[in-house]
């Protein structure tokens, strides 16, 4: 119930937000493609108590912005395919390749504030959500990988939404580098006893070139 209301109070920030900026003042829209290197892993419980191994991964696709108030708010929307090593440990192994949706929310908090700098113009925080879809899940065990449902340890759920906190900054018109921590707000596996008390998050590092 806790995390049905974060997901619902974060959308209506970034929504309202959105709408509210948008009367505002209107801003230029850029789009282009976004290379990240990901590290991947599960928490247990509700709390990062308890964590296991994690893997490397990648992320590419496509992603777009709206300046809605220059040098100060924006929006932020991608498209990416994603291949996440999300457990590892003994000789257990399982990997993932989804499909996810950041929405993210923009806002430079030096140029609110009343700062006005060059360098402070470049750096943004976001927050948002990100629906993810897996499209692919596999594990390997002892040296033996499975993909049939049947053969799998874990019922991996297929759908989840996260939270997403991070930060970026602008080069340029044309060029930004991200951080983002993703939070999964959705079980690992609905079914599996010991698996539906495991969330998925991983950390991200991004460069983003614009047209």
């Amino acid at each position: 119930m806790k995390k049905l209301t974060l997901v619902g109070a974060v959308a209506a920030a970034v929504l309202m937000g959105s709408a509210t900026l948008a009367q505002a003042e209107s801003g230029a829209f850029i789009g282009g493609g976004r290379l990240a290197y990901n590290w991947s892993t599960i928490t247990y419980g509700s709390s990062s108590t308890y964590s296991y191994g994690g893997g490397s991964g990648f992320e590419a696709g496509a992603v777009g912005r709206l300046a809605v108030v220059e040098g100060q708010m924006g929006v932020h929307i991608g498209a990416n395919f994603l291949y996440r090593s999300s457990l590892s440990f003994s000789a257990f192994e399982a990997s993932e390749m989804a499909v996810g949706v950041p929405i993210l929310f923009e806002i430079n908090p030096f140029a609110v504030s009343g700062l006005n700098n060059s360098i402070y113009e470049m750096i943004f925080i976001q927050i948002g959500l990100q629906p993810d879809y897996i499209v692919s899940y596999s594990e390997t065990r002892n040296g033996t990988t499975y993909t049939d449902k049947d053969d799998l340890l874990y019922d991996r759920t297929l759908f989840n939404i996260g939270l997403v906190v991070g930060a970026v900054g602008y080069f340029n018109s044309h060029v930004s580098l991200d951080v983002r921590y993703f939070y999964g707000l959705m079980s690992y596996s609905s079914e599996d006893q010991y698996a539906k008390n495991w969330f998925p998050y991983s950390v991200s590092v991004g460069l983003s070139f614009y047209l």
